[in-house]
Formats: C-alpha cells, sequence, structure tokens
C-alpha cells in the first residue's frame, strides 16, 4: 500500500507541472506514467511473490524439525503417546497444504479417518482420526506444492514419518529409501522458472536450494 500511494503522490505532482502542456503532450506525458506505475506495481506483487516461496519453505522446514522433535520427545496426541510416532503427509492433490500427523497405528502412514475409540486402540486395520490439532499447514498466498519425489520418482502422496525411540524415519513405510524431495513454486506461468526444492535425506539432513 506505501508503494501505491508514493505512486499517487508522484504521479499527481508531475500532473500538476504538466498544466501548460499542449493536449498531445498531456497525452503522451500520461500514457508514460501510467506504464511506468504499472511496471512498478508488477515488481511490487512480485517481490511478494519471493518472500511468500522463501518462507514457505522456511516453514516446511521448522514443521519437518517439529514432528521429528515430537517423536523425540515422545509427546502425547490427545492424552496418548502414539505408538508410531509423528509425521507428515503431502498429497499432490492438494498443492496449497499438507498435513502434520501422529501414527497411531504404527503403520507409518497417514489416516484421515477411522472407527477406533482413541490413538492408543488404533490398528492398521481399524485406525484413528491422526491430524493433529492446527495440523493442516497452508502454504503462503501464491505459493503451492508442485511435486513430490520419491528418489526423483513423482508420487501422489507421501508420509514421512519418525518413529521413536530413534527416531527411525519412513518414507511411505520403507525406511531404506535415500531422499524425498518436496518442490514449491510460484503458482501460474512463473511455476517452472520459480521453483525451490526441499529435499530430506534418510540420515535426517535437509537441503533446500531452486532458481529465483
Amino acid at each position: 500500500m506505501d508503494l501505491i500511494l508514493q505512486l499517487l503522490i508522484f504521479n499527481f505532482g508531475l500532473l500538476t507541472i504538466m498544466k501548460g502542456f499542449t493536449l498531445i503532450e498531456l497525452i503522451v506525458s500520461v500514457a508514460v506514467i501510467i506504464i511506468i506505475s504499472a511496471i512498478a506495481l508488477a515488481n511490487y506483487h512480485f517481490g511478494g511473490d519471493i518472500d511468500n516461496l522463501n518462507s514457505s519453505v522456511q516453514e516446511l522446514v521448522t514443521n519437518i524439525r517439529k514432528v521429528q522433535h515430537l517423536a523425540l520427545s515422545a509427546a502425547e496426541f490427545e492424552g496418548d503417546v502414539p505408538k508410531g510416532g509423528y509425521g507428515l503427509y503431502f498429497d499432490i492433490n492438494n498443492t496449497s497444504s499438507y498435513i502434520l500427523f501422529a501414527d497411531c497405528d504404527r503403520d507409518k502412514e497417514y489416516d484421515e479417518s477411522g472407527s477406533a475409540a482413541n490413538c492408543a486402540s488404533a490398528v492398521p486395520w481399524d485406525p484413528y482420526p491422526e491430524k493433529i490439532e492446527e495440523g493442516e499447514i497452508k502454504l503462503r498466498k501464491g505459493i503451492k506444492i508442485k511435486e513430490v519425489k520419491l528418489e526423483g520418482n513423482p508420487v501422489l502422496t507421501a508420509s514421512l514419518v519418525f518413529t521413536p525411540p530413534d527416531p527411525e524415519i519412513y518414507v511411505d513405510g520403507d525406511n531404506s529409501f535415500f531422499y524425498l524431495d518436496i518442490i514449491l513454486c510460484i503458482e501460474g506461468e512463473k511455476c517452472q522458472d520459480y521453483k525451490k526444492r526441499v529435499r530430506f535425506l534418510n540420515g535426517g539432513r535437509i537441503e533446500y536450494y531452486g532458481i529465483y
């Protein structure tokens, strides 16, 4: 808003100076002002998209560390310590958010629903809803999940799970994976050119890089 106000004040000042101009000179000058203002506003909004992309990446890294800490500390979920620890769930059909969850039934995958009485009594064939409180993490405005890749191969969904006490690390029940990539980008035509990759390696290291 500050940029828009400054542009309006600047433009008003220019128009005041141009009172003695001919009609043609005035039209040309106004056209130039409009073009400059449009470019400035476009750059302003694009800069905001870059900031949102970087913030979304940082928040994703923070949330990976958060569920890792929850698993290590044997944190309770609705009064019970989940047998399978904690994890994050990504679904390429939901590109605007991801889920933090407690692995109640120790199947190392996210269960959205289930009929078990509570987390402690959940088993793989009778699960319990596992999303933790405030567990759906929305990406920043204008940012989406472009791809999820397991060792370079695109997947539709992925559950990254930390199982106590070590914790062991699993992706969709497999603890022998090498790395998992979560690729975020700016929505729309800029997605291909402005994206960032968050790579989680089996040993627990997180790398992130991308094209700006």
